[in-house]
């Protein structure tokens, strides 16, 4: 991991990153709120830097002094994004605990955290998100879902959670497409096994298929361990 002074160049905040980074808790009772929400390099903020250390004391100390976690990184990813995407789902878990939002927006896609948690294929912390009351009709800059991403990239497990959730098979993108474009796109010969038979569950119980539709929560519990 870099060195906390190459990456901040505001000493007090740097000083607090190197404790962080030794796994310390530093005391940052007196610390200003500029010291505690300045971005180093690539926008990383101390927040960003304890999730990454896995230091969640530090984290929780940061919140509880007004440490800002809606502050997005180069990309826009704030904390929360961040968390949902690397491998360890407790810094996400610590997050929400510590009430913050689920719903928070990249600052530059405005895709919510549930859209990283599901590129990335984190399941655990997806289920977090969820738990959490995560806004599964939440849309990105594109118009896209939650539900549009996930029928997009094929993998099993997300599409049944979120319709189960209560997205909309019906809520359209910037293209006026639904979820449903998307997730018929991949040839059945490319799927796995696992994922053309969710496909065809969803399809058939959705009234896609020529069934009339039935109660999406009969779907399957999608699982996502």
């Amino acid at each position: 991991m870099a060195d906390a002074f190459k990456v901040f160049n505001n000493k007090d905040t740097a000083d607090l990153a190197a404790q962080i980074a030794k796994q310390k808790r530093p005391d940052i009772s007196s610390a200003a709120p500029t010291t505690l929400n300045f971005q180093g390099d690539k926008g990383i903020t101390l927040l960003m830097w304890a999730l990454l250390h896995g230091n969640l004391e530090a984290m929780t100390d940061l919140l509880n002094h007004d440490a800002d976690p809606s502050l997005g990184d180069e990309d826009g990813y704030t904390v929360l994004h961040l968390a949902a995407k690397i491998d360890n789902p407790d810094g996400l878990l610590t997050l929400l605990e510590q009430k913050v939002s689920a719903d928070l927006e990249n600052t530059q896609t405005s895709a919510s955290p549930l859209f990283d948690a599901i590129i990335s294929d984190r399941k655990h912390q997806f289920r977090y998100l969820l738990a959490h009351k995560a806004n599964v009709k939440a849309q990105d800059d594109l118009g896209d879902t939650p539900l549009h991403l996930a029928a997009a990239t094929g993998v099993p497990g997300y599409v049944p959670l979120l319709l189960q959730a209560g997205a909309d098979p019906q809520q359209t993108n910037n293209l006026n497409q639904t979820f449903l474009a998307l997730y018929t796109l991949t040839p059945s010969e490319n799927l796995t096994q696992e994922a053309l038979e969710e496909r065809t569950r969803v399809l058939t119980q959705i009234g896609y298929l020529g069934a009339p539709p039935t109660d999406l929560g009969t779907l399957g519990d999608g699982e996502a361990n």
